[in-house]
């Protein structure tokens, strides 16, 4: 696996866990406002953080539960099973992170038991990835359809929790845009950087919770975008 940065604890990232996070390099999207930019192309050794990984991890038993592997895209890495079946034997609950382009990877390592927990990025509508991504269409358009087969057997069959995330970018992507992604109902803003919207798997009425967004929106903007983190 190809490490770019390493977390050793965080309250955020996995719900009402204490976590570590693994963030592995090499995207296969190109995202205008990425704010990873330094994950995208591999630059880094495989294998040079792993053996760190599984010393902290040893040193965290009790205090650590949950391990998040994001990127950049995690499942592009080719040892991703032996990773995460690593983590799970020494006891760890597991969040994956991704940009839903490898649907058979994703359920694959759900039969196996070995993700707890799934953030799925759904950057915008499907007719404005074109807008908010950086890359030829016709290699999109595919990469694009493996996201929507992945949200839509998610809807129908998944058997573990997830949620949906969306980032709002000023000038690309707005709140008027939330209206337009038809997978699931917001429940829960959480603003990192920009604004990222965890639409989860729960009932809410969503013209209500829009408006909270927009409530909440203004109050972000009187911040630093870089800093602010809350969750309501």
């Amino acid at each position: 696996m190809v490490i770019g940065g390493f977390d050793p604890f965080s309250l955020l990232d996995y719900p009402d866990k204490v976590a570590a996070i693994i963030f592995t390099q090499g995207c296969n999207f190109r995202c205008r406002y990425c704010y990873n930019p330094s994950l995208i192309d591999v630059s880094t050794k495989e294998g040079d953080e792993l053996s760190r990984l599984w010393s902290f991890l040893a040193e965290r038993q009790g205090l650590v539960e949950a391990v998040v592997i994001t990127g950049g895209e995690p499942t592009l890495q080719k040892d991703l099973v032996e990773v995460i079946q690593e983590i799970k034997r020494q006891g760890f609950l597991t969040k994956l992170d991704t940009n839903g382009t490898n649907p058979a990877i994703v359920k694959d390592l759900i039969a196996q038991g070995l993700v707890d927990y799934l953030a799925v990025d759904v950057k915008a509508p499907w007719s404005k990835y074109g807008q908010i991504m950086a890359m030829p269409e016709a290699a999109l358009t595919i990469l694009v359809a493996k996201v929507k087969e992945l949200v839509t057997w998610l809807i129908d069959k998944a058997p573990i929790n997830y949620e949906f995330r969306t980032t709002l970018v000023p000038g690309l992507l707005g709140l008027q845009d939330l209206s337009l992604i038809h997978i699931s109902e917001p429940t829960r803003l959480l603003s990192i950087s920009y604004a990222v919207f965890c639409l989860k798997k729960k009932k809410k009425n969503i013209q209500q919770h829009i408006e909270h967004c927009a409530k909440t929106h203004d109050m972000i903007n009187q911040y630093d975008r870089t800093t602010t983190s809350m969750y309501v």
